[in-house]
């Protein structure tokens, strides 16, 4: 069997390609779902997969993080990899000898019940656990755990100072307080700080009604995923790419451009490919390859650059 067999690309979904430019150098981000790559080879070959669909596109320039999820809300992280096309990383400042780096995978595999139940907490969350302070007064904005979630908070004479965390300023007047957008609470006002373990109650017994099923299966549910994510199976940081698969993603890019149908007959489109994977073998600069494989069309009366597409040498 083929040594590379278990480095297979899954079909994926994108979630989102987010900019993180930092001065000259043009980064993304970009987010993925891929719930057919189960293995630690599979998740990494399919983000290696869509830089290299990106990067044709001309949806990432220098870099690329790419992180695959295991669901769309992005909350329990199965792989990422760092694309530099100039071969420099993700500052532009470790420039080496490969396109990929700090490669990192694990196993974690949760059943369609646990992800189902994860989602609708991960959409009600921010209704049941914000916000963290409110004022018990009508037209206020109040978790949907309910007041009787809230604990009082003693204001001292002269008012008080609170961050949306819940966290008293004790040196800040009412006007400093305000100049940095945080909550001033007055001698009469009826303020509370959210309880988490009420709100976290309140929600759970929520989603037990909107799925219909136990409420204690709701309750062990996160507790049972992160056994799951942080076992010590899961994590395998700083993968190495085999050279033999980094090669294979390179020459993918290549060949992407190429058009086999306007090769002469004594020119096969798998033997110049071929050729070129053992060329890029010992041979650091991409335009090695190319001029080397040039010889090979050459000899057959043919120009490769005329079988390359003009926005691949732009």
């Amino acid at each position: 069997m083929d040594a590379n067999s278990a480095w297979q690309t899954r079909d994926y979904k994108v979630l989102d390609i987010a900019d993180a430019s930092f001065g000259t150098r043009t980064r993304h981000v970009i987010h993925l779902v891929a719930p057919e790559a189960v293995t630690r080879e599979q998740r990494l070959t399919t983000l290696m997969a869509e830089a290299l669909r990106a990067y044709r596109q001309r949806e990432i320039e220098d870099a690329a993080s790419l992180r695959l999820w295991a669901g769309e809300q992005q909350e329990w992280l199965l792989a990422r990899i760092i694309f530099a096309a100039d071969q420099c990383g993700w500052t532009g400042e470790e420039c080496g000898r490969s396109y990929w780096s700090d490669a990192s995978a694990g196993t974690a595999t949760f059943t369609d019940e646990q992800m189902r139940i994860n989602a609708y907490e991960s959409a009600t969350r921010d209704r049941f656990l914000e916000p963290i302070l409110a004022l018990n007064e009508e037209g206020q904005p109040m978790s949907e755990a309910g007041w009787g979630c809230y604990e009082p908070i003693a204001i001292p004479d002269g008012g008080c100072c609170y961050n949306d965390g819940g966290l008293l300023w004790e040196d800040a007047n009412e006007t400093t307080c305000r100049q940095v957008e945080m909550s001033w609470l007055r001698v009469g006002e009826e303020w509370g700080g959210l309880d988490d373990f009420c709100a976290v109650d309140r929600q759970n017994r929520y989603v037990t009604v909107q799925l219909d099923i136990d409420l204690a299966v709701v309750e062990g549910n996160h507790i049972a995923m992160s056994e799951i994510f942080y076992s010590d199976e899961h994590q395998r940081i700083d993968m190495p790419i085999p050279r033999s698969v980094e090669r294979r993603q390179d020459l993918t890019r290549i060949a992407a451009h190429l058009r086999p149908t306007a090769m002469p007959a004594p020119c096969e489109a798998d033997a110049v490919v071929q050729y070129m994977g053992d060329v890029r073998q010992s041979m650091d600069g991409l335009g090695t390859a190319l001029f080397e494989a040039g010889q090979l069309f050459t000899s057959a009366g043919t120009n490769p650059l005329l079988l390359i597409d003009q926005d691949w040498l732009d």
